[in-house]
């Protein structure tokens, strides 16, 4: 569905942030996502890709894509993020590159696939309010940038379950700590 897709490119960026060679995490400040087509059926393999356009001392400017297995263009985002000074010490086992303090790999609860949709999903509360899961942290202390996406792009699909999202453009304020 569209919000994992949208989770799969702000990954995607986020790790391509070190191709700058910063041994620095990054927080998602703005990210936008465009849809082209349907991503598929349950099991159907997607690649997402994330590239670092630019970077400054504060911020890295990424684009991302996600195809199917024949190689049609699924979605794009742009995103900006924030680089954060961190400690740091082990490879995180999902991006090259990638760091993490000792602390936080041991705390670390990385999403499996089993819990990937229990962590996306939204509950009605009435018509127009939606609740869902925020209880993991990433490495900040805060809650996923991309789950939150995720879970407004579904909570939108429960309001207009006719309309078909083409777009979802987003700017985080601050950081959201986990219930």
């Amino acid at each position: 569905h569209g919000g994992l897709i949208m989770t799969l490119m702000d990954v995607g960026m986020a790790c391509s942030t070190f191709a700058s060679g910063r041994d620095q995490h990054c927080v998602t400040v703005e990210m936008k996502s465009s849809f082209m087509r349907p991503g598929g059926q349950a099991g159907d393999v997607l690649n997402a890709q994330g590239f670092l356009r630019s970077s400054s001392r504060s911020l890295a400017f990424c684009d991302a894509e996600v195809r199917n297995e024949a190689g049609e263009l699924l979605a794009t985002a742009s995103g900006t993020f924030k680089y954060i000074k961190r400690p740091v010490s082990v490879l995180c086992r999902f991006c090259p590159g990638c760091v993490m303090s000792l602390s936080d790999a041991a705390q670390a609860r990385f999403w499996d696939q089993e819990r990937l949709a229990e962590l996306l999903n939204v509950i009605p509360q009435d018509s127009l309010v939606f609740t869902g899961d925020v209880h993991d942290a990433n490495l900040n202390g805060r809650v996923f940038g991309g789950q939150l996406l995720a879970q407004a792009f579904l909570a939108a699909r429960h309001c207009c379950p006719d309309k078909q999202p083409a777009t979802l453009h987003c700017l985080f304020l601050q950081g959201a700590l986990p219930t």
